[in-house]
């Protein structure tokens, strides 16, 4: 009799099952059907058109800036380090949707090859999955250990830049705040906390990726680029000189030689008046992030040396596959 009723309980629990699933992904289709405009018949297009909505392309980055926080601040477990790093790019690929989301008007009179307005997915659906994005990566940062407030202020400051970019000169600002934040933030959730040699650390990432942000502002909009934020892009290069001594004195200046050996003729393709290529610029200095983060741990060790090395090509190999439009 326990034994016909045990049968009859797990009998009727597959049932249960099977129904929830059928429910799920009679769900996903339904929404699929509605947001997704999207063609079956060339999945490979599918795929690239989903790559350059995420702009996954500078998504490295953000692994290479977490990577360098988690060292700088004394490493610790592996797990906590996963965590960190998907919310980190959860919080990336939101403020990514967002980007087209508030951009689909300048997008459809500039930058009509973008996802969104050529129809490759509806503009209600990248708003909502971008804030749904946003929320859990901001969630799970939280959980891995990182501290709130700065959680918050990349959070903040991605929206802002996501709304205002394309209004206001400072959004390059905005930018480097961000990359600082995250630092820190995941810094919070390391050993050794917030140090000070990290935040000097993530004041050079920020003035790079800001400068960075200055050439890719003005070659969305066409306009002349003012030379002196560019010198900000050399701001890893003298704290690494200055702030390394003794033994870390030598890799500071290796590393740095590295990286000013690809930022210099990066800077030439825009530099060159009429002729100059400046989406090849904005391309190449979006890579050197990857480099700014090892000149930062100095190249502690050389597995890390390899993992910084694996995310540049990596970054490389997506700007080729999934540019950004």
């Amino acid at each position: 009799m326990l034994r016909h009723g045990t049968k009859r309980s797990r009998s009727l629990a597959k049932v249960h099952n099977a129904g929830c699933r059928c429910c799920v992904e009679t769900g996903l289709m339904v929404f699929f059907r509605r947001y997704m405009r999207l063609s079956i018949s060339n999945p490979g297009v599918e795929l690239q058109a989903w790559l350059v909505l995420s702009r996954v392309a500078a998504l490295p980055t953000v692994w290479s800036n977490c990577l360098a926080a988690w060292v700088l601040s004394g490493g610790g477990s592996a797990t906590r380090m996963v965590g960190l790093t998907l919310g980190a790019s959860l919080l990336y690929v939101g403020a990514a949707w967002l980007n087209d989301f508030f951009d689909a008007e300048f997008d459809r009179q500039r930058r009509l090859a973008r996802p969104l307005v050529s129809g490759w997915i509806a503009h209600d659906a990248v708003g909502k999955l971008g804030a749904l994005w946003l929320v859990l990566g901001a969630v799970l940062l939280v959980v891995s250990g990182a501290h709130l407030a700065p959680v918050f202020l990349v959070l903040t400051l991605a929206m802002l830049y996501d709304r205002f970019h394309n209004v206001t000169k400072l959004s390059p600002v905005l930018l480097g705040l961000c990359r600082f934040f995250l630092y820190v933030a995941v810094a919070s959730a390391a050993p050794r906390g917030v140090t000070g040699f990290l935040l000097w650390c993530g004041i050079a990432l920020g003035a790079y990726v800001g400068a960075t942000g200055h050439v890719a502002q003005n070659s969305a909009a066409r306009d002349l680029i003012q030379r002196w934020p560019l010198f900000l892009l050399g701001a890893p290069v003298v704290l690494a000189l200055l702030a390394n001594r003794g033994e870390y004195q030598q890799p500071a200046i290796w590393l740095s030689f590295v990286l000013a050996l690809w930022v210099l003729p990066c800077l030439r393709h825009a530099l060159r008046g009429e002729n100059s290529n400046r989406k090849l610029t904005v391309s190449g200095l979006t890579a050197g992030i990857v480099l700014v983060d090892l000149l930062a741990t100095g190249g502690e060790s050389p597995t890390t040396i390899v993992i910084f090395g694996l995310l540049f090509v990596l970054c490389l190999a997506l700007q080729r596959y999934a540019p950004d439009t």
